[in-house]
């Protein structure tokens, strides 16, 4: 009997405090501010002009492959065993240039998108603190991250309306 009380006692201060805590408790809905921040379509549209020249090379290069991957197929039954030869050495020698390239693109896009992006996840934070202190609250979650929170726990708005 003793335990059921305690238990019972101990279920109800539980309920209590998560009551207290879902007080001081918001929620950020980070896709969306990720995608409504003009700032990070800023960032976009920076770093899109900043490697389109690499993107095109890309591109280029792509094409120089398809086209002689294109050609051995097509051509590969009449030509010489010699030209044949020199014709797959040099593909072999382009997709490894390729494969090459495309590794170097993707790394310093992710370097310069971790850069800029590290630099709007700070303002976004401090975006954070300063809303979070303005509603008294205590804990700030991502939406994505909580399985049900009332509207009213929700301060997407109020951040989008400060970095914008």
């Amino acid at each position: 009997m003793k335990r059921i009380l305690m238990l019972g006692c101990g279920l109800v201060v539980a309920a209590f405090t998560m009551n207290a805590l879902a007080d001081d408790v918001g929620v950020v809905d980070m896709k969306s501010i990720f995608q409504n921040s003009a700032k990070v379509k800023e960032i976009n549209a920076k770093l899109g002009e900043k490697f389109a020249s690499d993107r095109a090379k890309i591109v280029q290069m792509q094409k120089s492959f398809k086209d002689d991957m294109t050609k051995l197929q097509r051509d590969g039954s009449v030509m010489s065993k010699k030209d044949t030869e020199k014709l797959k050495v040099n593909i072999r020698k382009q997709q490894a240039e390729l494969q090459a390239a495309q590794a170097k693109f993707q790394q310093q896009l992710y370097a310069a998108q971790n850069k800029a992006m590290g630099a709007f996840m700070k303002k976004v934070q401090d975006v954070v603190k300063v809303i979070a202190r303005r509603k008294g609250l205590e804990l700030v979650l991502p939406k994505n991250g909580v399985l049900y929170s009332a509207k009213s726990m929700d301060i997407t708005a109020d951040i989008s309306k400060k970095l914008n």
